[in-house]
């Protein structure tokens, strides 16, 4: 999917980066990429048990995870945003 110069820096200097990446990577489809310069990194699970085994694999590391789902602007943003009514 993505690549990032930092990647190889941030799994060194970072610590347990490269430990949490390994977890995720082992129980999901995509592997994990680095956000920005890190710590932080996202990955795309490919379905809900691929979610719910990087939930369980991080539990013991202290790394917090967020899982949240993309949106479509032209349907969802209609949503929190409707038009006032005239």
């Amino acid at each position: 999917c993505c690549r990032n110069a930092f990647t190889r820096a941030a799994r060194e200097i970072f610590p347990g980066l490269a430990g949490v990446w390994d977890r995720i990577a082992a129980v999901t489809s995509h592997p994990p990429v680095l956000s920005g310069a890190g710590p932080a990194i996202f990955c795309a699970p490919a379905h809900q048990d691929e979610y719910n085994a990087a939930a369980q694999t991080l539990r013991d590391t202290g790394a917090t995870a967020y899982f949240v789902r993309t949106i479509n602007p032209a349907v969802d943003v209609a949503a929190w945003h409707p038009t006032p009514a005239s």
